[in-house]
C-alpha cells in the first residue's frame, strides 16, 4: 500500500533516496512522480530500449542462413576462368568506383552451375573487406519466402550500421506490424526512407555507396514475386540516379526476366551481364567449324554425321583394311580427306578428264 506526505520520516530516508533517482531519472515505473511514500518497498526497474525490440522484430521477421558467410549455406568454391575473372573485375570496378557507373544495378544472368552465386561470393567477400558490403541475401529453395526478404536485407543493415540501426528500429517500435504491409511499402519505410534520411544529413555517404546483393533470384517462391521484386528495386534504380546503395542481381534467365528487361514503357535500366555455360560455347564454337564448310558439300556433311553418330567412328562406306584409316585420330574432317585422296590416286591419267573430284 502506497500513501502520499509531504514530509517523509529519516528512517526511509535510503529508500527514499533510491527512490528519487528512479523517479528523478524520468524512466521507469515512477518517472515524474514525487512526494510519496512506498511501504516495505521490493521494486524491480526494466528499461527496454526501442532498438533491442526493433531488431528483435526484424530477426523474427527474416530468413537465417542466408547471409554472405552463413555456416549453413553450403559454398562450393571453384578456380576461376578467364571470363568469370573479368565479369567479378568488371563488377568490382563498378562497385567501388574505379569506372563510370552509369547505373546503380548489375544484373548477372546465367544458366545453373556456371558460377554465379561464386562470383557474387567473390564479390561480397571483397566489398566486406573494404567496408562497403551492405548486405547480401543467397536465396535457396529453404530460404525463398519474398514476405521475408526486407526484413532480412534490414537486419543485415542495422546490426553493421549504427545510424540505419537507430532510425530502423525507432521505426519498427513504433510501428511493429510494417512487416505486414506489402512488399514495396516495407522496401520504401525500411531500405529507402532511412537511406534518405542519412544522404541528407551526410551526404558524403555518396562517395562510398554500399552494396546489397541478391543471389539466385529466380529461387523465390513464385514468378510474379520474383518479378515485383526486381521492378520494385529496378524502379527505385531508374528515378532516383544518385542514392548510396548499390544493386547486384543474380539470376537464371528466365523467360519472364528477358520480359521484363525487353519492355519499352518501363524499362528495366541496368547493366546486364550475362555469363555463359564454357563447355556450351566451346560446343557452339565446334558446331560453327562443321556449320561452316557444310553447305553445298553433302558428302562432307554426311560424313561428319556419321562420325558424331558412331561409337567408333569410321568413314562412310569405307573398308579400314582396304584404305587403313585410324578416323579416331584424323576425326571426320581428316578421315574425310584421306578417302578422297586415296580414291583421286587410283584415278588414271587418262580417266581424269572425265573425273568430278568432290574435294578441292
Amino acid at each position: 500500500m502506497a500513501t502520499t506526505s509531504s514530509h517523509l520520516p529519516d528512517s526511509q530516508s535510503k529508500q527514499d533516496q533510491s527512490l528519487s533517482l528512479i523517479s528523478n531519472a524520468g524512466v521507469g515505473t515512477f518517472k515524474f512522480t514525487h512526494s510519496f511514500l512506498v511501504n516495505n518497498p521490493n521494486v524491480i526497474s526494466r528499461l527496454i530500449r526501442s532498438d533491442g525490440i526493433g531488431l528483435h522484430i526484424l530477426a523474427e521477421g527474416g530468413m537465417i542462413g542466408v547471409e554472405v558467410d552463413a555456416s549453413k549455406r553450403m559454398y562450393q568454391r571453384r578456380s576461376f576462368a578467364a571470363t568469370r575473372k573479368n565479369m567479378r573485375g568488371r563488377v568490382l570496378d563498378w562497385a567501388e568506383g574505379r569506372i563510370d557507373r552509369a547505373w546503380r544495378m548489375i544484373w548477372i544472368m546465367g544458366p545453373g552451375g556456371v558460377g554465379k552465386s561464386s562470383i557474387a561470393q567473390k564479390i561480397a567477400d571483397a566489398m566486406r573487406l573494404d567496408g562497403r558490403l551492405g548486405c547480401c541475401l543467397f536465396f535457396s529453395p529453404r530460404h525463398n519466402d519474398s514476405t521475408k526478404i526486407m526484413a532480412t536485407l534490414a537486419y543485415q543493415l542495422a546490426v553493421k550500421h549504427a545510424w540505419y540501426k537507430h532510425i530502423v528500429t525507432k521505426r519498427l517500435a513504433d510501428d511493429p506490424n510494417l512487416l505486414e504491409r506489402p512488399l514495396h511499402i516495407q522496401f520504401r519505410q525500411l531500405i529507402i526512407h532511412p537511406f534518405q534520411f542519412i544522404m541528407t544529413h551526410d551526404p558524403s555517404i555518396l562517395d562510398r555507396p554500399l552494396l546489397i546483393i541478391l543471389d539466385g533470384v529466380d529461387k523465390v517462391k513464385g514468378e510474379i514475386a520474383q518479378c515485383e521484386l526486381i521492378e520494385i528495386i529496378a524502379e527505385h534504380v531508374r528515378c532516383v540516379q544518385k542514392f548510396p546503395l548499390l544493386w547486384l542481381i543474380c539470376s537464371k534467365p528466365e523467360w519472364y526476366f528477358k520480359y521484363l528487361v525487353s519492355q519499352t514503357d518501363f524499362p528495366i535500366v541496368c547493366e546486364r551481364e550475362e555469363l555463359k555455360d564454357e563447355t556450351e560455347a566451346r560446343q557452339g564454337q565446334d558446331d560453327s567449324n562443321v556449320r561452316g564448310p557444310a553447305p553445298g558439300r553433302f558428302v562432307f556433311a554426311d560424313a561428319v554425321m556419321r562420325y558424331a553418330a558412331s561409337p567408333k567412328p569410321a568413314p562412310p562406306q569405307a573398308d579400314p583394311n582396304d584404305w587403313q584409316l585410324d578416323c579416331v585420330v584424323l576425326g571426320p574432317m581428316g578421315a574425310l580427306e584421306q578417302l578422297t585422296r586415296d580414291v583421286q590416286s587410283r584415278v588414271t591419267d587418262r580417266d581424269m578428264r572425265t573425273v568430278v573430284v568432290p574435294m578441292q
